[in-house]
């Protein structure tokens, strides 16, 4: 199970990966809850004309707290995203490399940074900003398709076995042996009743042998 939000080996499916999402995407929201109910506190500490010393050096300490909690948070939930696209982009039989498209337009938004901060080049930053933020936009939508919508391979790849459902390549050679379909299980025999009711059009019709008989 963690390995889903950790590792960076095997495969993980469709559904497996939206919950993770899922589950990052809930904790983020109760952590900025948390901080926006501090922050709260600390306006109103603040609107008093003298205010507890004790109450506001509380406050402060928790919202200091809560800042590197919620900074801590945002790297894990980068480690959790890279970590499980990785391994949807295994499940598609595809190198996990492939997720620094996801961040390609950083490259661009860095250069806005540098062209506004040390040539103050507006044109060249705004240029750059604009291409970054359609990156985004286009890196969003692609990581929606790969990721989300996508389907991996059924049965084993370079990657490994399906993290769920699927066959091994076992199963996949004993199927081609017993010439079916169905890599998880042996074909069913017909039933004996069915193969006796069958008849043999080989097979001479019981009785004596009577000349002339047809």
């Amino acid at each position: 199970m963690l390995s889903m939000f950790f590792g960076f080996s095997g495969r993980i499916n469709r559904g497996q990966w939206w919950m993770v999402q899922l589950t990052t995407l809930v904790v983020g929201f109760g952590l900025n809850f948390l901080m926006a109910d501090v922050t709260t506190e600390l306006q109103q500490i603040a609107k008093v004309d003298k205010p507890d010393p004790q109450e506001a050096m509380a406050a402060l300490s928790k919202t200091g707290g809560l800042v590197f909690v919620l900074f801590g948070w945002l790297i894990a939930a980068q480690w959790i995203f890279i970590s499980s696209s990785i391994q949807r982009l295994h499940d598609r039989n595809s190198s996990g490399w492939r997720i620094l498209f996801a961040y390609a337009p950083l490259v661009l938004l860095g250069l806005a940074v540098y062209f506004v901060v040390v040539p103050q080049a507006w044109t060249a930053a705004g240029l750059a900003a604009i291409m970054a933020v359609g990156g985004f936009a286009i890196s969003s939508v692609w990581m929606t398709i790969e990721f989300g919508i996508l389907p991996g391979d059924d049965f084993e790849n370079d990657f490994g076995e399906p993290s769920s459902g699927g066959g091994s390549s076992l199963d996949r050679e004993l199927a081609a042996l017993r010439g079916d379909d169905n890599p998880a299980g042996a074909s069913v025999a017909p039933p004996a009743m069915a193969r006796a009711a069958t008849p043999n059009l080989f097979q001479p019709a019981s009785g004596p042998a009577t000349f002339g008989r047809r």
